[in-house]
């Protein structure tokens, strides 16, 4: 119950943070290339992130788990801790064969914005 509404929280967060919007309950895709304004508008800069740690454009990252694809940064509405159990596999037009990146599946304000009580759960 209590992952269901970090699941739920994180999928409103995403979506305000990328543009997209929540309409009968279901995020909105994001928009292709988000960059430091919406990551800056999420508190992610500079709860997470040290300033300028997203300067210049960022690509943005399909994720997929079994049964279940997510449009960039957005949630579906069918998405459940059950469904999303395992580690997804992540995807970007961004990637340069041969570099190699790092992921790191964070919620900076977990189980809430306005109460942080797990601030920094690292999502394994």
């Amino acid at each position: 119950d209590r992952l269901e509404k970090q699941v739920a929280d994180l999928t409103a967060k995403l979506a305000t943070a990328t543009g997209g919007g929540a309409a009968g309950g279901a995020a909105a895709a994001a928009p292709a290339g988000f960059g430091k304004d919406a990551i800056v508008g999420a508190g992610i800069i500079p709860d997470v992130l040290p300033e300028g740690a997203a300067d210049g454009e960022l690509g943005t990252v399909d994720a997929a788990w079994a049964g279940v694809s997510a449009a960039p940064l957005a949630l579906p509405s069918n998405t459940t801790p059950a469904n999303t159990a395992a580690a997804p596999k992540l995807t970007s037009a961004a990637a340069v064969a041969g570099k190699h990146y790092t992921v790191i599946m964070t919620d900076p304000d977990a189980p809430s914005r306005a109460k942080p009580a797990f601030r920094e759960f690292h999502h394994m």
